[in-house]
């Protein structure tokens, strides 16, 4: 992971959404599927925290930005979210497919979808923990 302190904190808040997002998935797998209304507060404050730590930190440490956001970061963030849109496409293509053929039930579809959305997160994040962003 990289010195960098606003780099770290934008790895943390990727890893913390990543996190949150699996639980929230896995809470739903477990419990009988009905969305329990305190999630979406948390993964709200999950997603705002990051934001607000973001911005505080690239405040406070004004000299790191430029570093923080090098040719590499901003290669790999690009990276990340066309890893994300492909694996949503293809998620919702085979899910769609399957859904049309009446292998699977449209609920039971959009659920397993769910994960391929924290795609560009989970990118980053591994990818910050491999020092690809360094």
């Amino acid at each position: 992971m990289s010195v960098n302190i606003v780099a770290r904190i934008r790895t943390l808040s990727n890893i913390a959404i990543t996190l949150v997002i699996a639980a929230l998935l896995f809470a739903l797998w477990l419990g009988d599927g009905r969305l329990w209304d305190k999630w979406v507060w948390i993964l709200g404050g999950v997603a705002v925290a990051g934001i607000v730590a973001q911005c505080l930190a690239s405040l406070i440490f004004r000299n790191q930005i430029a570093a923080a956001w090098d040719e590499q970061a901003r290669h790999l963030n690009r990276q990340s979210y066309a890893f994300g849109y492909w694996l949503v496409m293809a998620t919702f293509l085979t899910f769609f497919a399957l859904t049309q053929l009446d292998i699977m039930r449209p609920d039971t579809a959009f659920f397993f979808m769910s994960p391929a959305l924290i795609g560009p997160s989970a990118y980053m994040a591994v990818a910050a923990l491999r020092g690809l962003t360094d």
